[in-house]
């Protein structure tokens, strides 16, 4: 009769971390990466119809927050300050020291993932406390339903041309925080095709393709007009950073390269 052998344990560890990552990739998704798509369905809404109804009322149903009665430039102006406010956070969370604190507390395979949930968040934040204006700025070919698909058509091409610059350091799954840690090997300072351009072409495309509109609406140029201000002040803080990865050479780089509108000669 041959002895009694002990059951192989299962190893705990491996079963946890396993758990722990398809947590935060769930968490991810649905808190980080929906919300951002939802926002830029949102904003396109916003360049087919002035009052964009129905996406409004599918995405959130009526503002938390109201100013009833209240003139345009008011409520243009908190939407603005949503917009500023959603830009505070995004470049705050993106400092170094916020995210090594931030890595004690997730670990740091997972401060992408939770900069991305924090965005999306913020992000369904701006929606939600959104100040419906109303109303067109501009049509350039009124009743022209071609005119409005090129203009949809225009926004997605561009903000899929800018998502690939954007996710070009680490690819997109990195880049949306759906893989733990950084790719491997020194960052490369980016000096060629569009970056000789421009120092940013993902912000300059995203903003042209807010641009792409048959119908400008009040909102949607309220939107642009508070991202540009993000920009504005966020693209310096964001270049603190990159001055400090690579020294001199991003300082000449920035003599030499506008941030946004390329030269034209």
């Amino acid at each position: 009769m041959e002895p009694l052998t002990r059951a192989r344990a299962v190893p705990i560890l491996p079963v946890v971390r396993l758990l722990a990552r398809c947590v935060w990739t769930s968490l991810t998704i649905a808190l980080g990466l929906a919300p951002c798509v939802v926002f830029l369905l949102w904003a396109e809404a916003m360049g087919r119809d002035p009052g964009y109804g129905v996406m409004y009322a599918w995405v959130m149903g009526a503002p938390l927050v109201t100013l009833p009665g209240q003139p345009v430039v008011l409520r243009a102006a908190f939407d603005v300050a949503l917009m500023l406010a959603f830009g505070v956070l995004h470049s705050g969370l993106a400092q170094v020291p916020v995210q090594e604190r931030l890595a004690r507390v997730v670990g740091a395979a997972h401060v992408r993932a939770a900069y991305m949930i924090a965005t999306g968040l913020a992000l369904w934040g701006v929606m939600v406390a959104w100040q419906t204006l109303g109303g067109a700025a501009w049509t350039l070919v009124p009743g022209s339903g071609a005119a409005a698909r090129a203009g949809q058509l225009g926004f997605f091409a561009l903000l899929a041309l800018s998502a690939r610059f954007v996710a070009a350091g680490g690819g997109p799954l990195a880049f949306v925080g759906l893989t733990g840690g950084r790719p491997p090997g020194n960052p490369v300072l980016m000096e060629t095709g569009a970056y000789a351009r421009v120092r940013h072409p993902a912000y300059a495309l995203t903003l042209v393709a807010f641009l792409c509109a048959n119908t400008m609406t009040r909102d949607r140029l309220v939107l642009l007009a508070g991202m540009a201000l993000y920009l504005a002040a966020g693209i310096p803080v964001e270049e603190r950073k990159l001055v400090a990865l690579f020294g001199d050479g991003y300082e000449r780089y920035r003599k030499r390269v506008p941030a946004l509108i390329p030269r034209l000669f």
